[in-house]
């Protein structure tokens, strides 16, 4: 900048000196990280000496540029010149910079003109906008749950993090059955990083389904990626893990016979196999379950069959199970029967496949002749034979006649073709056609087919042989089975025998007489050649060293071989490598592993193909295959560094294939590439020759030899290549392996020697801006390479000099270099200075740096090193009292030593006058030292007792040595002041009581002479005029001359308002004559503690309390009266029964102790805990009791603390502790717990927490507690309430199924079957009398009900069922629910409301049931809503002894079917708002798990549970939730006073809010003051609770430091509130009024902060409230006000002004200046009101009124060009002119 300023005060230079005009040539340039660039100069007109530019740019560059200026120079002669930069190449990422390089001239002698200043950008580097890849490991394993699913990839941003950048990626299966947008979406997508932003996610979704599937696996691939970034491990695969495993029958119809006697069966269930029951399908490797259920067809339970519905269990692994039952056996003629056996629930990772109901047919057994159908073979519904035609020549039939045997029957049977054949029936099977016949009482018989014995090759066929039901003899029926397949299976190898063709040379041979060598083999094959085939060959290789593999050879090693039907032989070629060398006795071995049909065959494939005996074939490699090709062993290329004094030799191993003959190899060797005319006979011995393998041999060694030079070199590449190869009828070269490359290294330092030239001094001493040095470097030896050398000046390398580090690049063949520098004049002081000049390598490519690598440069001292001395301040005035006795006054006078500050200088002063009367001494010398900048004159005022005004005494000073020079100012003033009288009291403090009366005096010191007045007056503190403490006093005191004390009092007040120590002031003030104020001018008064000042102290209601062992009791302790001083409160407790005072720790964990109140506590809390002893106790009435304060802090006086009259003990009862089993509790610690929903990162463990419940009492027993949560409002209402089903006795054949659990609940759930005592009994203990509940009752119950169900989910009946006390019924349909509540009432039993749904619940999930009763109404509720509601009749419910049942009616009869939880009564009619909780169960959207039991094995105290919450994206404030134990079971019982927690689930997600201007201020720009700026704010996300915003008004300055904008605005800061619900608020500001002059200034309105009413931020910063960082700034724009550079206004005043140190304000009326016309000359003041700033001109004129001006007639008036400019303290700007009057008078105006 500042050389830009430099650049502007030149083109101020009057035209005349700038003959000589430079420019740049070119203003843009775009270059890339280590690039140099040369910027172009160009000069206009002639010069005789050097004319010296710089070009510099702007801000700190030394991390981009290499130096920040260089240096050009123009000789006579030369118009344009140049200077280079180099950008440094660094490893940070960077994005696009641009920098500005503006051009100077070095002295006066050229203008600079447009274009001056060039634009330099440097492109992104480093991978600025980043390199982005998967930072998750692949594979990522996710799992598909029951809902679809996301999961994140992490994707991270390395190197820059510039711009924002947009990712496009894609998802793709990679088998048919993984199929991207299905099973995992989207298939594209983009993700998006901000700037900055280093790690997002790829959110992908795991789409649910019921589709059975194996692992599948998908590839993510980043494939895009915008502004050029880049994308590294861009892929990654992700495995969805297998799911849904189907469960299924293994058929989907059974047939049975019935009989004879008991028939005990099963049908196979399989788990994960496909439809096809072999194909694995989805996972096994977890443990699933299946009820499989009975259902009742034409076939009757218990009668035609029987069995019992179950849970099947398959174990890890297992994929298998059976279902058992029963065909029963009776004497009843029947027709055909069905029933169906059905796969109903599942649990686990397994969906329902195909078949899931299995129909079982019994035989028909009604007709007395029978009932003719083929046998069933272990069930099947149908009857199969297969046969083999190769083997057997007859396939049997079995046919059965079932029911009766009465009588002899027939029927006709005959065989029908079911394949695609057109062949007769009989060409493979017969007889076609026939009768089978019974005998009186046969109950059996067989069709006997004969197979045809043929010879031709023939595919599986089908056949049906079917009973004519419309054919049979003697009264029989035909049913069940009356179609059966006959499958013969292929035969006479009709696919096929696969094998390898004979061991013949010409069939199985290596092929090397063409440019594609291979391996070809031959398969064949016999007998049939039906359908395509597909064979697998697989070839290993071995020789004779074992050296050798397969892959060395081969470019397959195996291969799959297509047989197409029809064709015989087929040859299989593998191709050899390019680089496989054949060596005789090498053997290859093929082997035909498996074969197989293309395509499986409709009715299958059993007995071909087959695989020959020639399965292996030999191949050995023989001379005639190994003779020919020779080639480099090893191609691999070599380097080698140039050998220094001994020829190298390198051997180059060469081998063939094959041993016969001698072989003559003929070699070259010639350079590659940039090498080709640099290799020579210098370099390498030989250029060319040969070499020879001897017969019997296939090895030898051709030696290349690489000699010594001292010739720099570049790498140099040569090819070493065998050319031909002789006798050329038996010997080839192998084209792949016939040339190495040998690459000899750089040597001789091909890159030279860099050092200054010679022509350079080895010393320069210059001036700063005088003659620039020019740098020349120059390069000897080689010069083959483009190398950089740097020079730098140290220290502090540019700083000194412009063109201080640069860097000069060496192109090939370039040996010289030049460049130039140029001392900076800085302006700063300085002695000689010597720095020195190294030369240094630059860049990645070393260069060699000669021995003159350095230059001293020696810069002369400059710019007055010494230093200007001169007064700091200007003017220098310094004002002193006198001095009084020991009360010396002293004055200091700072001399400044401008500019250098090098050496000893000194300086002389004196004081004029010189009379030592008043200050001393009166002359005298300073010294600055080295370093010194400032030095004071010390004097000091003479004490002489005399009255006296100001004194006015100057100081001069004068004679600088040492090289230092006088500055300006070099005079100064002293003014010694008039000394002023001290008034005050005698005394500062004074303490007091109530009442009081105080006396004070006042004395006036110094001079008391002349009278003086003061006024006094008290002041307010703690203690109040108003509140009658004292008598306030406001007066005047008189001191005549002479006097010099006054005497007044002050009252106290007496009052019984407890008091702390409360203080008032006295003050003086108002000081009238020779008078000052001093410390003791106020006097600080303290009235005394008082009336019970620290207060009356008892216990606040209720004094009787009930609680338990182990239950924390809370009573406060409440202070009235005063709250002054710390007091200690003691108290204790005593048995109410004996009286006694309880002993340390007796029956409580504390029996006495104290509380301490602090000063202004008016309230603490007293905590006591029964302590837990397990001894059995009845009731226990205690007392605790206050019985002692005492002062810990203030004033010990009797009665400012004390207990109350009254009010000072609570009774304590401790209720009956007798439960042997335990009496569950929540501890103090796990009451009141809370958790976050928001977490920063590593904080995951705040969205958990773990709630205690702890066993009082008794540990005998397994016990069980239930614990639920419930929403706040609702949750410490509810009613008493027993879980029935909880409570209740359960036979050992029912288990809990913790599978079937509601969503995120973990209450018991029960499966209720058909089965007898299938259901549960609720004991006497926990049965409720319903008729004693005032207020009614509420029955409740969870159900999943099995198809059809019609039971009682709870009943409470007389013994025998027939009297109903309380009963609901469930009847559920396929299209209705039923529900049935049975009460009694003493004038109406057993009345039965009713309430029909037509919805069904038979959809396998989860209803809420529920009946809301009273003594005059019922309200019947299904899934949350009323369906239905009805009246009671009569009076007063009837509830008497009886059994209770869960899922059944006395004596077990009409019992439910399905699954049951949560069964339960309330002893209360629940209200809307409850039933709405218990069904919707809120609590579930915020946490998990809601429900639970929790066990406690005997002798355990604690357990624990586990709360976490779930994430969302919704606002929310804190949510609170009551936690409640609901029932106990095993004999314990629950709290009565600690059975409830709280859980408060903190506010998230922005809960009170995101601010943020809607708008931007407005107006945004103004040019007026007091003007109104108007802001909108609005309130995104949440807006819960009370947020006050605070705004903030920051001006930004030129420099870019922004301050608090306070004297431009009215209120430049303010508060916003916005109340609960309120998401839009405008705020108001003014522009202040205040007439400164000021240019344009802006400024920015910024959402500074906010808080919350409860003054909680959350867990995170976005929890609660916050500000979006994007929308939290406003800018506003004042244009220039109040004329910054003056208003120019005549003034009214003839006479300048002798000093103006406030701004003229503007002139509101039009000025007038009378004068006489004999006053002669008259001056105009001209006043620039307002601002000052800059220098201004302004025109001026006459207008002649009545008076004329020169030139007319008469001449009144005339102008003398008199103007007087007056600068007036550098504040305003005065200019005054002289005018001649001849006229009476004159009116200017202005």
């Amino acid at each position: 900048m500042d050389l830009y300023i430099k650049y502007l005060m030149l083109l101020l230079i009057p035209s005349t000196l700038a003959q000589v005009t430079v420019q740049l040539l070119d203003t843009t340039y775009s270059v890339q990280e280590g690039e140099q660039f040369t910027i172009r100069i160009a000069k206009s007109g002639a010069i005789t000496e050097d004319l010296v530019v710089v070009v510099s740019i702007d801000g700190d560059v030394s991390q981009d540029f290499v130096g920040d200026t260089q240096v050009g120079t123009f000789t006579p002669g030369t118009d344009l010149v140049s200077v280079t930069f180099t950008v440094r190449d660094d490893d940070l990422a960077e994005n696009l910079e641009t920098f500005f390089f503006h051009l100077t001239v070095v002295g006066n002698e050229a203008q600079v003109v447009a274009p001056f200043r060039s634009q330099v950008t440097i492109q992104p580097s480093d991978d600025a906008f980043g390199i982005f890849s998967f930072l998750d490991s692949s594979p990522v394993i996710v799992i598909e749950s029951v809902i679809s699913t996301v999961f994140d990839i992490k994707v991270g941003r390395d190197k820059g993090t510039f711009g924002r950048i947009s990712l496009t990626y894609e998802v793709s299966g990679t088998s048919e059955s993984a199929v991207a947008g299905q099973d995992v979406a989207p298939t594209t997508g983009q993700i998006t990083f901000s700037e900055g932003e280093r790690e997002n996610v790829l959110q992908l979704q795991v789409r649910a389904d019921n589709i059975p599937e194996n692992s599948e696996k998908f590839i993510v691939r980043l494939t895009s990626a915008t502004n050029g970034a880049s994308i590294s491990r861009g892929e990654i695969e992700v495995i969805v893990m297998a799911n849904d495993a189907p469960i299924q029958f293994e058929k989907a119809n059974y047939r049975y016979d019935e009989g004879p006697g008991l028939k005990v069966t099963s049908v196979n269930i399989f788990r994960g196999l496909d439809k096809d029951g072999v194909t694995p399908l989805g996972p096994i490797d977890t443990e699933v379950s299946a009820d499989i259920i009975l259902v009742t067809g034409t076939a009757i339970f218990g009668r035609d069959f029987s069995g019992t519905s179950s849970k099947l269990i398959f174990a890890p692994g297992t994929i298998k199970t059976n279902f058992t039952f029963e065909i029963l056996d009776d004497l009843d003629p029947e027709v055909e029967e069905t029933f169906k056996i059905q796969i109903s629930n599942l649990y686990g990772d397994a969906v329902w496949g195909e078949p899931i109901e299995a129909l079982i047919s019994i035989g028909a057994n009604d007709n007395p002749n029978g009932v003719i159908s083929f046998e069933s073979i272990n069930g099947s519904a149908n009857s199969m034979v297969r046969v083999n035609e190769d083997t057997f020549t007859v396939a049997t039939f079995s046919i059965a006649r079932n029911g009766g045997t009465f009588g002899a029957i027939a029927v006709q049977w005959e065989i029908v073709r079911h394949d695609e054949s057109n062949e007769l029936v009989i060409s493979d099977v017969g007889p076609k056609s026939g009768t089978i016949t019974f005998a009186d009482g046969q109950k059996s018989a067989e069709i006997k087919l004969t197979i045809v014995q043929d010879s031709s090759p023939e595919t599986t066929e089908k056949f049906l042989v079917q009973l004519k039901a419309d054919s049979v003899v003697g009264n029989a029926k035909v049913e069940g089975i009356i179609e059966a397949e006959l499958i013969i299976e292929d035969s006479d190898n009709v696919y096929g025998t696969v094998e390898f063709g004979p061991d013949d040379t010409n069939i199985h041979k290596i092929i090397t007489d063409s440019d594609s060598r291979k391996l070809r083999l031959q398969l064949t094959r016999s007998g049939g050649r039906v359908d395509n085939l597909v064979a697998n060959v697989s070839v290993t290789f071995s020789d004779a060293e074992g050296l050798i593999m397969a892959e060395d050879m081969l470019v397959n090693t195996s291969v799959e071989v297509l047989m197409t039907a029809g064709v015989d032989p087929v040859n299989v070629d593998l191709p050899l490598l390019p680089t496989a060398f054949l060596q005789r006795g090498g053997k290859f071995q093929a082997t035909i592993s498996d074969i197989r049909l293309e395509t499986k065959p409709v009715y299958g494939a059993y007995n071909s193909p087959t695989l020959g005996s020639r399965k292996q074939v030999m191949l050995t490699i023989t001379s005639q295959d190994a003779n020919g090709k020779i080639g480099f062993f090893n191609v691999s290329n070599i380097e080698v560094l140039e050998p220094t004094g001994e020829n190298m030799e390198i051997s180059l191993p060469i081998s063939r294939e094959g041993m016969s003959g001698d072989a003559l190899i003929r070699w070259t060797v010639k350079g590659v590439g940039d090498s080709a005319t640099f290799v020579t006979a210098e370099d390498v011995k030989e250029l060319s020759g040969t070499v020879i393998i001897r017969s019997g041999s296939y090895f030898t060694e051709l030696t290349i030899t690489i000699k010594p030079d001292d010739i720099p070199e570049n790498d140099e590449i040569m090819a070493v290549t065998l050319e031909s190869v002789e006798p050329i009828g038996t010997q080839r070269l192998h084209a792949a392996t016939k040339s190495i490359n040998i690459t000899i290294l750089e040597n001789d330092n091909p890159g030279g020697v860099f050092q200054f030239s010679p022509e350079m001094a080895n010393n320069y001493v210059v001036g700063e801006d005088e003659k620039a040095v020019e740098v020349i470097v120059e390069r000897t030896g080689g010069s083959l390479m483009l190398k950089e050398v740097q020079y730098v000046i140290e220290p502090d390398q540019s700083k000194e000099f412009y063109g201080g580090i640069n860097v000069l690049r060496f192109h090939p063949g370039e040996t010289r270099r030049t460049a130039t520098i140029l001392a900076k004049s800085d302006g700063i002081p300085e002695l000689n200075e010597t720095y020195t000049m190294r030369l240094l390598s630059y860049g990645s490519s070393v260069a060699t740096i000669g021995s003159k690598n350095t230059i001293l440069l020696t810069i002369k001292e400059n710019d007055m090193p010494y230093g200007v001395l001169q007064f700091k301040n200007d003017p220098m005035t310094v004002y002193i009292k006198e001095s009084r006795g020991a009360d010396i006054q002293n004055a200091s006078l700072t001399v400044q030593r401008a500019r250098g500050s090098f050496g000893t200088v000194s300086i002389s002063w004196s004081l004029s006058p010189a009379i030592g009367d008043d200050l001393k001494p009166t002359f005298g010398t300073i010294t600055f030292l080295p370093g010194i900048t400032e030095v004071d004159i010390e004097l000091q005022s003479i004490d002489d007792d005399i009255s006296e005004n100001d004194e006015i005494i100057r100081i001069e000073l004068s004679a600088a040595t040492g090289g230092a020079v006088l500055g300006n100012p070099t005079r100064g003033t002293v003014v010694i002041r008039q000394n002023d009288n001290p008034v005050e009291f005698t005394e500062s403090q004074v303490y007091c009581d109530e009442p009081a009366t105080l006396p004070f005096t006042v004395i006036r010191r110094g001079n008391l002479e002349l009278p003086a007045t003061v006024r006094y007056r008290t002041l307010d503190g703690s203690a109040s005029s108003l509140l009658k403490d004292y008598d306030p006093i406001d007066k005047e005191i008189v001191f005549n001359a002479g006097q010099n004390t006054f005497n007044f009092s002050v009252s106290v007040s007496d009052d019984d308002v407890p008091e702390g120590n409360e203080t008032f002031t006295l003050q003086l003030y108002d000081l009238g004559g020779d008078l000052l104020q001093t410390s003791k001018s106020t006097v600080t008064i303290v009235i005394m503690d008082n009336d019970e000042a620290y207060g009356v102290f008892r216990f606040d209601s209720p004094l009787q309390r009930n609680t338990e062992e182990g239950s924390i009791v809370y009573m406060d302790i409440l202070r009235e009266k005063g709250t002054a001083g710390t007091i200690e409160v003691f108290w204790r407790i005593r048995s109410v029964l004996s009286g006694q005072i309880l002993g340390e720790k007796e029956q409580f964990d504390k029996s006495s102790g104290s509380i301490i109140f602090q000063a202004q506590e008016g309230k603490q809390p007293l905590s006591i805990t029964p302590t837990v002893d397990n001894v059995p106790e009845t009731n226990l009435a205690y007392k605790v009791e206050l019985y002692e304060t005492q002062v810990v802090s203030g004033r010990n006086v009797e009665g400012l603390a004390k207990l109350a009259d009254a009010n000072t003990s609570v009774i304590l009862n401790v209720v009956a502790s007798d439960d042997p089993n335990g009496r569950f509790a929540f501890p103090a610690a796990s009451r009141e717990l809370q958790i976050a929903e928001d977490y920063l990162p590593g904080q995951e463990s705040t969205t958990r927490t773990t709630f205690t419940v702890e066993r009082r009492q008794g540990t005998l027993g397994k016990t069980e507690v239930v614990w639920e949560i419930y929403s706040d409002s609702v949750g410490g209402n509810f009613p008493d309430v027993i879980d029935l089903m909880f409570l209740g006795n359960k036979p050992a054949t029912m288990a809990a199924v913790p599978s079937k659990q509601r969503n995120q609940t973990g209450t018991l759930v029960l499966m209720f079957s058909q089965a007898s005592e299938n259901f549960v009994t609720v004991n006497d203990r926990h049965k409720p009398n319903i008729s004693s509940f005032e207020n009614g009752f509420t029955l409740s119950a969870w159900v999943q009900p099995f198809p059809n169900t019609n039971g009682y989910i709870i009943a409470k009946t007389s013994t025998d069922g027939s009297q109903h006390y309380y009963s609901l019924k469930l009847a559920s349909t396929a299209t209705s629910t039923n529900l049935n509540l049975t009460i009694s009432t003493s004038t109406s039993p057993n009345q039965i409301l009713k309430a029909k749904q037509n919805i069904s619940i038979q959809d396998g999930q989860w209803h809420h049931i529920l009946v809301s009763v009273s003594n005059i109404s019922v309200i019947f509720y299904l899934d949350g809503k009323v369906i239905d509601n009805g009246s009671v009749v009569g009076e007063n419910l009837v509830d008497r002894p009886g059994p209770l049942l869960v899922g059944a009616r006395s004596p077990g009869e009409e019992r439910f079917v399905g699954y049951m939880q949560d069964v339960r009564l309330f002893k209360r009619r629940l209200e809307v708002n409850e039933v709405k909780e218990i069904f919707e169960f809120p609590a579930r959207k915020e946490i998990t798990p809601v429900s639970g039991i929790l066990t406690f094995e005997e002798n355990v105290k604690q357990n624990t549970f586990q709360i976490q919450s779930l994430q969302d994206i919704e606002s929310e404030g804190n949510k609170v939730f009551t936690v409640d134990l609901i029932a106990a079971n095993g004999g314990a019982s629950l709290s009565k006073s600690d059975s409830a927690a709280t859980l408060t689930v903190l506010k998230s997600d922005n809960a009170n809010g995101l601010f943020e201007y809607q708008d931007l201020c407005i107006p945004t720009s103004t040019k007026d003051e007091n003007v109104s700026i108007v802001c909108s704010v609005r309130r995104t996300r949440g807006d819960d609770g009370t947020a006050v915003l605070t705004w903030l008004v920051k001006q930004v300055l030129s420099t870019g430091i922004v301050v608090d904008a306070v004297d431009d605005f009215v209120n430049y800061t303010g508060n916003i509130t916005f109340p609960p619900g309120i998401t839009f608020q405008t705020m108001q500001f003014n522009v202040k009024e205040e007439n400164i002059p000021e240019l344009q200034e802006r400024f920015n309105v910024l959402l500074y902060k906010v808080v919350t009413d409860d003054g909680v931020v959350g867990t995170t910063n976005t929890s609660g409230a916050s500000i979006n960082p994007t929308g939290s700034t406003s800018p506003i724009v004042i244009e220039e006000t109040d004329y910054p550079y003056g208003l120019l206004q005549f003034s009214s005043s003839l006479t300048p002004p002798v000093s103006v140190t406030t701004m003229i304000l503007p002139s509101t009326v039009q000025p007038v200046v009378k004068v006489k016309e004999e006053s002669g000359m008259v001056s105009l003041i001209v006043e620039r009101a307002q601002g000052t700033l800059g220098r201004v001109t302004a025109e001026w004129r006459t207008e002649d009124g009545t008076a004329k001006s020169e030139g007319k007639t008469p001449t009144d008036y005339m102008v003398c060009m008199n103007i007087k400019p007056n600068i007036i303290n550098k504040v305003q700007d005065i200019t005054y002119f002289d005018m001649e009057i001849r006229a009476l008078f004159l009116k200017m105006l202005s």
